[in-house]
């Protein structure tokens, strides 16, 4: 078969199976972690037709909007990404391989071929394939550059995302934000930062059991302290859930840090094979904070410290970190412990849970540090996952949870299935 389209000048590229010009991942650095990248030629896997970057399992299409709210100072989504074009590719042909004109062509490229990279390496990571993965999860769709079109009591803006990519809950789309003058490798293109962003995916694959509860302001938030989406609106859980999209980039690519290298302030303090700090550093008491906190990435530094104790419990366990199948084997038991999180805290740990506070109650995560109220959620999500991993996995783990989180985030009363451990 061979296919041609708008804006190819007449070239032809064959397929399928259709071979690209991509940027791929070479190697990342054992001493810096910081990734390598070179403009290489791949074959796709699932890809069934190159100018509208379709096929069954996922597809690619270029802007569209999501409609937002401002409440409280924050972004409240409502829904789906919607709207969007076909991609308007434009490439040459080069002995039958399609080689971009122009940088959304490369990226667009390059972001479908490592989507479709996670979807065929998925088996290894999660324990299940593919074909099961979609037929629950439904098919991925990548939006390259779309827009946020944000509603205040006042006005209606619209704005296009920089420096950038990210997951929409409950719609199973992936977004590429638009690059920004920082960025050497765009985080549209990188493949510890795609690997990432389907973490999330798996998150509420597993987590939620495919079916995100997502927290409305008003209703029962006022009386019931276990409302319907009060985890998905806590700070704690929303670092969770990035340790745990970390862990999965890890368990993909090798890499412990997936913004290794990107000049933003908070980058060194994501390599979780080395943190240097603890939930102490960071947890604000009595209204003081650390003075010049280690990690200033928000919830994000929680993330770390949970990825950095699946890693390193995963050592003493005897697994090679630069091995993949050992990262495999690992994080299937990860994933496997994350299945049922929501109802097993619920269920499990309820009592561990503090009373949500009126921000929690209107769907308002807060900024800034981490607080002792959110070290106490912390430890609820804790206290319900560790009985969930094998038991020859609790005793080191344990260890490692509270070397990091200590009696703020791993307290006595939440370490019940620990053993001896701790």
């Amino acid at each position: 078969m061979a296919v041609a389209g708008p804006g190819c000048y007449g070239e032809v590229a064959e397929g399928p199976p259709y071979e690209a010009q991509v940027l791929d991942l070479d190697e990342i650095d054992p001493d810096t972690r910081e990734p390598a990248f070179s403009l290489a030629t791949r074959t796709f896997t699932y890809l069934e037709d190159l100018d509208s970057l379709f096929a069954p399992e996922l597809t690619l299409s270029r802007g569209g909007a999501i409609e937002a709210r401002e409440l409280a100072g924050s972004l409240v989504s409502d829904g789906r990404i919607a709207g969007a074009d076909a991609p308007g590719l434009r490439y040459r042909v080069d002995g039958g391989r399609a080689v971009a004109r122009d940088y959304p062509t490369l990226i667009m490229l390059t972001a479908y071929y490592h989507y479709e990279q996670l979807l065929a390496d998925l088996e290894r990571v999660a324990g299940f394939s593919s074909a099961e993965f979609v037929d629950d999860f439904g098919p991925l769709d990548i939006y390259f550059e779309p827009s946020i079109r944000i509603t205040t009591e006042d006005s209606v803006e619209t704005q296009t995302p920089k420096f950038n990519a990210f997951y929409v809950i409950d719609a199973g789309q992936f977004g590429l934000a638009q690059r920004s003058e920082f960025e050497a490798v765009p985080l549209s293109a990188n493949p510890l930062v795609i690997a990432h962003e389907f973490g999330h995916a798996l998150f509420e694959h597993t987590f939620d059991e495919g079916a995100p509860v997502l927290c409305t302001p008003g209703g029962d938030n006022s009386e019931d302290p276990l409302f319907p989406g009060r985890l998905r609106s806590e700070y704690g859980i929303a670092g969770l859930d990035e340790g745990f999209a970390d862990f999965v980039s890890f368990a993909y690519t090798g890499g412990a840090n997936p913004i290794a290298g990107f000049p933003i302030a908070s980058a060194d303090a994501r390599d979780f094979a080395e943190p240097n700090f603890t939930l102490e550093d960071l947890v604000v008491q009595d209204g003081q904070q650390t003075a010049d906190p280690p990690c200033e990435g928000q919830f994000y530094c929680i993330g770390t410290l949970f990825a950095g104790a699946l890693y390193e419990t995963m050592i003493d366990l005897g697994y090679d970190p630069q091995n993949a199948a050992d990262r495999g084997s690992f994080s299937r038991t990860v994933i496997s412990a994350m299945t049922g999180m929501r109802e097993a805290i619920r269920t499990q740990s309820a009592d561990l849970l503090p009373e949500p506070g009126h921000g929690v109650r209107n769907c308002v995560r807060h900024e800034g540090a981490p607080r002792v109220y959110d070290a106490e959620v912390v430890a609820a999500f804790l206290s319900a996952f560790v009985p969930r991993m094998p038991e020859e996995a609790r005793e080191p783990l344990c260890d490692q949870l509270a070397a990091r989180f200590g009696e703020l985030g791993f307290p006595d009363q939440a370490r019940g299935a620990c053993g001896e451990a701790s």
